[in-house]
């Protein structure tokens, strides 16, 4: 079952709010460092004089920080290193191994014995393998257990792991094998079993290693955002719990029993709304318990009770930057929970180290079964909502799987209200009460809404005649119905439940249609709905577009886009279609995933499309672009074809600073080609590097300007706009008994041109509308009559 909140603005607002603030944990100090950020943590116990240290990867070596006194951090010594972003760090008895992105030094030993003296003893491995010296290395683990080190992402092979014995001499590793079949960006080890995040490949994988020579797989699972950072496991190696480093981004826990039947148990976000990414995560046990204790970049770090697997409740955060919330790869990188004296360490890389004392205490657990009240059946998609005043939880919701189970907590006991909400119910409430480590049972029932059907018909605006075969879908945030008309344009919905609902129509070949929420019940009356005839998809029903290349991830599809951000925090995947349309959808081919997209290209292929009996045809388009690499190899390419001759639209390459956005264009189709019978339109986006690119299509159509019109007032007064269309883009407005005292313009797609106030209203005035593409646009005048709309053409 996943931690989501109800999909309401009001839930999104507060959820900033809420985990702005800092729970079960208190800040002892900070430690701040004036070269550079600052990557992973770690941590240490002199075995000699109990003394405990931060071990911080600060930008040009291991940073040694003296926590013992938590409210006066110290630094000891800084063990150089090269200057680099990334420095992950792992200890293994008095040892501790270090490793980063850059230089050439391989694994960096350094011997922490002698601390608090400076004078520590440090050594490099750098081993030759396969023909390769080890020179850089992204992150590491250590199977303590064994002795040994796995090394991850580094220079060597295919960048996966490479294992070294370390129990025989810790400052001189033995290399004993790889397990190299692809990158390997992070992994837990436990008793030889590897735990790999194929960070590249969206999956954690599990691999027998006991022969490091030849690891075999043994299982397999894709995590949520396919983007695997990295694992680590419970106290009973029964479940692994992982991370993936995008945005909207989930902590998700996995019963890994059965290695080849891994399934999910959970997934918990730090801050639903915000679009947060997670980094590291860390399972510790206290008294008992379990939690796992996580980075969340711009969020700061987490403490989770995942003593039950399959309900994750938040128990306690810290913010590192309360300032500074949402997606991007900023602050927290890491988080080490595992010192005796029970503080946590935080790195946070604009920030510096934080020394925290945290309070783990057990989540109150609300469990239970939903069921229809009349016949007993198990109720899936149930919203559950446990109503908290205080800004304590972000795991008080949940939604009911097939089972009709449900799952979720908060980390303060008392009474509560919980309210139980499904379409096509009457929503329903309980009083429980909750304690901390008791899972409370509240099986619960609804009753359906009754049920009726809505009938109408669909007709062709000019000729009033009945549209066959026309889509036809009644929706809310919650609910649609689909359906097609008969050959008379008459529909019937045979079940439908009174609500608020939009309604929408269209066909290719007609203008899609839709209206604002209006009541439907019962008593409404037959709807009625008229088409214009226009070459128009928006996207909300499948025209049949075609999809081709050689590529499988990355390849077009049509669907509600799905955000996604790059490390600054910038859009790359739309996380929303172009306003002004209908419905939610478009073509995109990067919505499950950005990154490792196949190289080779996807086209995406409108249906032909007859322009013959157009006079002056016009193309209009919405697209999305993200190229963030500066490689002449990946394109966007977007052409017209009128059967025998292609022309070129757009050839789009890297342009600085590469972050994807809408853009709206349009073209007069008879300057590049001749309108026939057999028109079609293609994007094909091309990716011969390897990198992620991203492009996106809405809001097709196409306007005959000569048979354009718009709605316009009869008056006595004439207001003539000339010349129509304009060669040069300059018109003059002449009124005959008005004066005009404003004026807007809007382009097709209603976007704001220009907008202006004539303080001294007149009757004859200038337009120049030069630096805009041809195309058509609509003025509406405000006159001391009443408001005038006009519609000009722009004809370069």
């Amino acid at each position: 079952m996943k931690k989501i909140l109800l999909a309401s603005l009001f839930c999104i607002l507060n959820s900033v709010l809420l985990f702005s603030q800092n729970l079960n944990v208190t800040l002892a100090s900070t430690y701040t460092y004036s070269t550079g950020t600052i990557a992973n943590i770690c941590g240490w116990k002199s075995p000699v004089d109990g003394k405990e240290y931060a071990l911080v990867g600060a930008h040009t070596g291991l940073s040694i920080v003296d926590v013992s006194n938590p409210s006066v951090p110290s630094e000891i010594v800084l063990i150089n290193g090269p200057s680099c972003l990334w420095r992950e760090i792992k200890t293994y008895g008095n040892y501790a191994y270090v490793t980063s992105e850059c230089g050439n030094i391989g694994l960096q030993i350094v011997d922490l014995t002698n601390l608090p003296a400076t004078n520590l003893t440090t050594a490099t491995w750098t081993p030759t393998i396969n023909t390769t010296t080890l020179a850089t290395i992204h992150a590491l683990h250590i199977d303590t257990a064994k002795g040994k080190v796995y090394l991850y992402g580094s220079n060597v092979g295919n960048q996966g792991a490479i294992i070294a014995d370390i129990k025989t001499n810790p400052m001189a590793p033995v290399y004993k094998g790889s397990y190299d079949n692809r990158y390997i960006h992070d992994g837990y080890v436990r008793n030889d079993t590897l735990y790999a995040c194929h960070i590249y490949d969206g999956d954690c994988e599990m691999v027998d290693v006991t022969n490091p020579v030849s690891g075999v797989s043994i299982g397999d699972v894709q995590t949520p955002g396919l983007f695997t950072h990295n694992s680590w496991l419970n106290a009973n190696s029964k479940v692994v719990f992982t991370t993936d480093e995008v945005s909207d981004s989930y902590l998700t826990s996995y019963d890994i029993s059965n290695p080849s039947n891994i399934f999910e148990l959970d997934r918990i976000q730090s801050n639903p709304g915000s679009n947060s990414d997670v980094h590291n995560t860390h399972i510790i046990q206290k008294s008992g318990a379990e939690y796992a204790v996580t980075s969340w970049y711009n969020d700061g770090f987490t403490i989770v009770d995942v003593t039950r697997p399959d309900n994750m409740v938040q128990v306690g955060n810290y913010d590192t930057e309360p300032t500074v919330s949402g997606s991007g790869e900023d602050h927290d990188w890491g988080v080490y929970p595992f010192l005796p004296s029970g503080i946590i360490v935080a790195s946070d890389m604009e920030n510096g180290l934080f020394v925290c004392a945290p309070t783990y205490i057990r989540a109150c657990y609300l469990e239970g079964t939903v069921t229809d009240c009349n016949t007993n059946a198990p109720l899936n998609n149930v919203n559950v909502t446990i109503q908290v005043t205080n800004p304590q939880s972000n795991s008080n919701t949940d939604v009911t799987d097939f089972a009709g189970k449900y799952a979720e907590g908060v980390p303060l006991a008392g009474t509560y209200q919980v309210i139980f909400s499904r379409t096509g119910y009457i929503t329903d409430t309980d009083t429980v009460v909750l304690s901390n480590g008791v899972v409370t049972l509240d099986n619960f029932t609804l009753c359906p809404l009754p049920v009726f059907a809505y009938s109408g018909k669909i007709f062709d605006n000019s000729t009033s005649v009945g549209i066959p075969s026309a889509f036809v879908s009644v929706y809310d945030a919650n609910s649609r119905w689909d359906t097609i008309t008969d050959a008379n344009g008459n529909f019937t919905i045979p079940t439908m439940f009174n609500g608020n609902y939009s309604v929408a129509s269209g066909k290719w070949g007609y203008k899609t249609n839709c209206t604002a929420p209006q009541a439907i019940t019962s008593t409404s009356a037959p709807f009625s709905m008229g088409l214009n005839k226009e070459i128009y998809d928006d996207f909300m029903w499948d025209y049949n577009w075609t999809i081709s290349g050689n590529i499988v991830k990355g390849i077009w599809e049509r669907a509600v886009p799905v955000g996604f951000y790059n490390s600054q925090g910038a859009p790359v995947n739309p996380s929303a279609d172009v306003t002004n349309d209908c419905g939610d959808v478009c073509y995109a081919n990067g919505n499950h995933g950005i990154t490792g997209l196949d190289m080779g290209s996807t086209l995406l292929t409108s249906p032909v499309f007859d322009l013959s009996a157009y006079t002056n045809p016009y193309l209009y388009y919405s697209r999305w672009k993200y190229l963030p690499w500066n490689t002449n190899t990946d394109t966007v390419v977007i052409t017209l074809s009128n059967g025998t001759n292609t022309a070129t639209l757009e050839k789009l390459t890297y342009i600085s600073p590469g972050n994807g956005q809408w853009v709206n264009k349009n073209y007069k189709i008879s300057s590049l080609l001749s309108p026939t019978s057999s028109m079609s339109f293609t994007v094909r986006v091309t990716n011969n590097s390897g990198k992620d690119i991203i492009g996106a299509l809405d809001r097709f159509f196409i306007v005959d300007s000569a048979n354009s019109a718009v709605n316009e007032p009869t008056m006595n007064e004439e207001v003539n706009v000339f010349p129509n269309p304009s060669a040069d883009g300059k018109f003059t407005v002449q009124s005959s008994g008005f004066n005009v005292e404003g004026i807007e313009i809007d382009n097709i797609f209603g976007e704001k041109v220009t907008r202006s106030v004539i303080p001294n209203a007149v009757r004859n005035l200038t337009i120049d509308l030069s630096n805009q593409p041809n195309g058509i646009y609509f003025i509406k005048l405000t006159t001391d009559r009443g408001i005038i709309n006009k519609k000009i053409i722009l004809n370069k």
